[in-house]
Order: structure tokens, then C-alpha cells, then sequence
């Protein structure tokens, strides 16, 4: 679970470009949990590595959990490459690059992708545990060719299955759509978390007052506005068809970046970054 939170810790220094931040404190601790995944490791006849049984959050446990690949993936990926862009030449860039190149694919199946290895989707689940590489961490995305198909069929089956969704639930897949450039399926589904689940006072509760569902939905209506992966800054990328107007002011963006822009009419009328 801690790469997973690194994660944001790691979106600090995109966002604020505090570079002593990130090799004092984000490097040290990202090494550490990703040293400790890749101790849960077994390499089969093939040289591929696989992750031993472990848990998929909220459902159940499997081997190569779609959760542990992501993660393990992500820390990975982004080792290599703050390794490389600092000169570090880190003792153990060589290991990283090994596994990255042999880590076991996602399984999937044809609902889209799996809880982990032999482990389907079957039941209700409120958490998106088996989809992070779509997000937050956007290793499998609509620009890349051939994945847009795959992330519409498992968020189409994730979301099909009633009973246990909560709000957690229309906040992450409104994100998911919001990276798919799907403003309308976006919106619809931040209307349904506020129609069913957020309270006047913005709070929210399941068996007892829960921050992260109203902060989450901070953050989607925010990438329906501005999002920032993949080496791109896009401004309003997925903006529902009912908002002809719209505006944000220094909102940040990856790479220490500040974005205001202004959509009048549909039409984006200005973009000023500092």
C-alpha cells in the first residue's frame, strides 16, 4: 500500500518541482517499498516475475494482483527515470530495469481486467484496487493504441456490478472517463455521487464520516478541467457538453507549471501558464 500512497507523495514534486524534496525524502522511501515488493517476487522457467499471493484491496487475495503489478510497475517505471534524468546512476537501476523489462503481464479475461491471476471480477466492489494502472497512475490509457477498448470494458463491468458500490466508487471512474476525454459520462456520474451519497454540507459517510470521497471528487471535477500525464498539459479535456462556460485560475500542473484558462461559448478563449 505505501507505493501507492508515494504515488502522491511522488505528484508533490511534479506538481511543485521541489527537487530536494524528492531525492531526500520521496527517493529514499520509494526505493524502500519498491525493494520490498520486488522481495515478493518468483521468477517462473521464463524469466518472467511474478508477484506471490498477496491482497487486492477490499475483495480478495491472488497471485499477480492487478494492485501489485500497478504499483510495482509505477515505482519502478519512475525510479528508472528520476535515476536517469539526475545522473544518480543508483547501484540498483541495473535490477529495476530487469524486473520492469519481465514483470508479469495484467491479467485479464473478457470483462476487462481481473482482480489477479485466476481471480475474476464476479461480485459487487466498491474500490478500483484492480484498475490503478488506468488510475491514478495512467500507465494504460486511451492515447495508447488498442486500450481504449479494454478500459471501457472494465469500467463497464466494474460499475455493472450493484450492490457494495459507494462513493469512492463515482469518484474514481468519473476519473477514469475524465482521462478518456468523456466529459458527459464524467459529469453524469459525479451527479449521481452527489444526488445518492454527498451530504449539503459537503461531508460523506459510511459507517462513519469518510474525508476521502469529497476530496476524490475535488480532484475529478478538477481533471474534467485540467490534467496534467504522459508528458502533456491538456486544458479542459473533458468538459461535459452542458458547460458552455467555463473557468479556472493557477490551478498547477505537472512540471511546477500554473494554468488559468477561460471557455466561452465552448470555445477555449484564453490559456496562460507561468
Amino acid at each position: 500500500n505505501l507505493v501507492w500512497t508515494l504515488f502522491y507523495y511522488y505528484e508533490y514534486y511534479l506538481y511543485t518541482g521541489d527537487e530536494q524534496t524528492l531525492k531526500n525524502k520521496v527517493l529514499p522511501l520509494l526505493k524502500k517499498s519498491a525493494n520490498f515488493m520486488i522481495h515478493l517476487l518468483q521468477k517462473d522457467e521464463r524469466g518472467i516475475y511474478h508477484l506471490r499471493m498477496s491482497h487486492s484491496p477490499e475483495y480478495k487475495n491472488a497471485v499477480d494482483t492487478n494492485y501489485g503489478l500497478a504499483s510495482l510497475r509505477w515505482a519502478l517505471k519512475t525510479l528508472i527515470e528520476t535515476d536517469a534524468k539526475f545522473k544518480l546512476n543508483d547501484k540498483d537501476s541495473k535490477k529495476w530495469r530487469e524486473i520492469l523489462d519481465n514483470l508479469a503481464e495484467y491479467p485479464k479475461d473478457e470483462t476487462g481486467f481481473m482482480i489477479g491471476k485466476d481471480v475474476a471480477l464476479t461480485s459487487s466492489h466498491r474500490h478500483y484496487s484492480h484498475l490503478l494502472m488506468i488510475y491514478p497512475y495512467q500507465m494504460v490509457n486511451s492515447e495508447q493504441k488498442g486500450n481504449r477498448q479494454i478500459i471501457e470494458k472494465s469500467l463497464a463491468h466494474w460499475l455493472s456490478l450493484k450492490g457494495a458500490l459507494q462513493g469512492y466508487t463515482f469518484t474514481g471512474s468519473a476519473s477514469m472517463y475524465a482521462g478518456m476525454g468523456d466529459g458527459n459520462k464524467a459529469y453524469d456520474l459525479l451527479n449521481q455521487l452527489f444526488d445518492k451519497y454527498i451530504q449539503p454540507n459537503t461531508l460523506y459517510k459510511e459507517s462513519g464520516p469518510v474525508i476521502e470521497t469529497p476530496l476524490a471528487a475535488v480532484a475529478s471535477i478538477q481533471e474534467m478541467l485540467l490534467q496534467s500525464w504522459g508528458g502533456k498539459i491538456r486544458v479542459f479535456p473533458a468538459v461535459p457538453s452542458s458547460w458552455q462556460n467555463a473557468a479556472f485560475d493557477r490551478l498547477l500542473a505537472a512540471g511546477a507549471f500554473e494554468v488559468s484558462a477561460k471557455m466561452e461559448n465552448g470555445k477555449t478563449v484564453f490559456i496562460k501558464i507561468k
